[in-house]
């Protein structure tokens, strides 16, 4: 199929009102419109599916008819961009925002992003994270001008609502979100032994963690920055935390 049939087929494919695509054939005494616009259904429904798959808590704070409507605008608007399906929708928090029926849930987009965030984590690569023993043989005089690599599947999400906490209130069997303060949460997204892991980080560890994997800072001045915002911080165990969270793969030094 040529590159202008291809966008013909993908653009009748999304849009319900745009005509079957030339080309096409159908056996005999079968209707060629009817037997297009099962096939459309199909695929709409099969990416509605798998958006709901790797949204699930955004499904679940909307209910499914809200999402599946919502998701079918999305499909509607944007085809798949890889032939790995579990990648589609990564801009789907993005969509949300502008999504004008979802105006009154402001915290929803920030809650896809966290699940588009998990997605990526789970997809990265498989590299062995730093262990606390390696920085064993580090001098202590050293330790303030090393430097942090991120583990790729890494990733800091920051928000002004708590979902970190929303996320892991639907990751029991009985959803309760009563004892959730509305305040802003700090999430750090790692992948230790194969599994995505979420840790809400307090303020003076959530600076510390952006100046060090974000910023590339040195061990100190990271410290001096995180100092600022929370002058209790206890430096040493937030760069355990980071560590034990499997959050860096490699020291480097300056």
């Amino acid at each position: 199929m040529l590159a202008p049939d291809y966008e013909a087929f993908a653009h009748a494919l999304r849009n319900a009102t745009a005509p079957v695509p030339i080309g096409l054939r159908c056996m005999a005494d079968a209707v060629l419109a009817e037997r297009f616009a099962v096939y459309r259904n199909n695929v709409h429904v099969s990416l509605v599916d798998a958006l709901g798959e790797s949204f699930p808590v955004t499904k679940a704070l909307v209910g499914d008819d809200f999402f599946h409507a919502m998701a079918r605008s999305y499909v509607q608007e944007r085809k798949p961009s890889s032939e790995q399906l579990h990648e589609y929708g990564r801009d789907l928090p993005k969509f949300i925002a502008g999504f004008a029926p979802a105006n009154e849930l402001p915290w929803l987009a920030d809650v896809a992003t966290l699940e588009a965030t998990w997605s990526e984590s789970w997809a990265e690569a498989d590299t062995p994270p730093l262990l606390v023993t390696s920085l064993a043989a580090i001098p202590v005089s050293d330790l303030p001008e090393l430097r942090m690599r991120a583990h790729p599947a890494a990733r800091l999400v920051n928000s002004p609502w708590p979902i970190g906490s929303i996320w892991l209130a639907h990751q029991a069997e009985t959803v309760d979100l009563g004892d959730i303060r509305w305040q802003a949460e700090c999430v750090l997204v790692t992948r230790p032994h194969a599994v995505v892991e979420l840790l809400l980080l307090p303020s003076g560890c959530a600076e510390f963690a952006h100046a060090l994997l974000r910023d590339h800072l040195t061990v100190a001045d990271a410290a001096d920055f995180a100092l600022r915002a929370s002058p209790q911080l206890d430096v040493g165990s937030a760069l355990g935390v980071l560590i034990e969270s499997g959050a860096i793969e490699e020291f480097i030094k300056s």
